[in-house]
């Protein structure tokens, strides 16, 4: 039976209001370009002078026309990554604080690894000023827990939320406990791979093999744009010509129809160790925004019995962070934590001063 979110829902979003009223926090698209001097006329919250240089974030990049890089789960090693990162923490304007941030589960214990704590990030805004933040602790937790949190949160019952990411495919299950470590699962199964078979089966009917920062994100914005209905013609590589819109068209929709029925299969493998609950399901990640996607999705909650929770986009969006906010809660009581969900599309950051676990 499917519930729609202003019948079994409401509260996440109010949650987001209240929790917004009673914390800063920072929304911006997950992209950052270096830049050699700052723009004046521009807002001082999405550019910032690093340690590793000056860079724009976010809505700044397109708004200056510049080529801003995506780096999906790359880790401090990569400048673009780590400016995302300490420009969402710095901007909490904390002297000292413990971060809780998300990753695909299969990669929890490799980018925990990468931070050695305590370390400070220092920037400096357009108007001189120097913030200074020393981070204290960094806790790496599996993304579809935060996610399963807020959810469980809000609705007071057990659920079980999939996330449809462009790199992976996270699932997790909370209840009144906590999170059912049993849940947790990361399929390297996320639009990308719908991505690179588009890719494959345009270049083998003559497709140039363009190139952007960021890789197949070139080919994600392909299908996106075809499933979307805006046209593109591809131009070939070794002759004059394109492949027409019609042929781009037919081969966007029959990847996506077929990547549709190969994470249903996955799905419902892992879904059926987790049989013996009852949860409440909720769909939530980037993949929901292809239509084939989210009716396949829709129809294997319903053949299969689940209450089907839908959700906002809004809801959607913060709900990894604020699941953060509330491990933050648990694991760092008596220190200002920070709450990032660093995505592959949007960076979500809560600020959580010192002494407001009770809010």
């Amino acid at each position: 039976s499917r519930m729609k979110v202003s019948q079994k829902l409401p509260f996440l979003g109010y949650l987001c209001l209240v929790w917004e009223f009673m914390m800063h926090s920072l929304v911006f698209p997950s992209i950052s370009k270096a830049i050699p001097d700052f723009f004046p006329k521009r807002s001082g919250d999405l550019q910032l002078g690093l340690e590793h240089g000056r860079f724009a974030v976010g809505d700044l990049c397109s708004d200056e026309r510049l080529s801003g890089v995506r780096t999906i789960n790359a880790g401090p090693d990569d400048p673009n990554w780590r400016a995302v990162f300490q420009l969402a923490v710095v901007k909490s304007r904390f002297k000292d604080c413990c971060v809780v941030m998300g990753a695909p589960k299969n990669l929890v214990t490799s980018l925990q690894a990468k931070f050695s704590v305590p370390f400070d990030i220092i920037g400096h805004e357009i108007d001189g000023t120097e913030l200074k933040t020393r981070v204290e602790k960094i806790l790496v937790v599996p993304e579809a827990s935060g996610h399963a949190l807020a959810y469980q949160e809000a609705l007071k019952e057990e659920v079980l939320v999939i996330s449809i990411g462009f790199g992976t495919v996270e699932v997790g299950a909370a209840d009144d406990t906590g999170v059912i470590a049993s849940s947790l699962k990361s399929f390297d199964r996320g639009m990308a791979v719908c991505a690179e078979h588009v890719m494959t089966d345009l270049m083998g009917m003559g497709a140039a093999a363009t190139v952007r920062d960021g890789g197949l994100h070139f080919w994600d914005d392909l299908v996106r744009d075809v499933h979307d209905g805006r046209a593109r013609d591809l131009p070939k590589s070794t002759a004059r010509g394109v492949v027409p819109f019609n042929e781009v068209h037919t081969v966007v929709h029959e990847n996506l129809r077929s990547h549709s029925a190969e994470l249903v299969t996955l799905l419902r493998a892992h879904l059926k160790t987790l049989r013996h609950r009852k949860f409440s399901l909720i769909l939530t990640g980037g993949g929901l925004l292809y239509t084939p996607v989210k009716q396949a999705l829709e129809r294997m909650a319903e053949e299969d019995n689940y209450d089907l929770v839908e959700s906002t986009k809004e809801n959607r969006l913060r709900s990894a962070a604020l699941g953060f906010r509330s491990i933050g809660r648990e694991y760092f009581p008596d220190k200002n934590v920070v709450a990032l969900d660093l995505g592959n599309h949007t960076t979500v950051a809560y600020y959580v001063p010192q002494g407001s676990e009770s809010q």
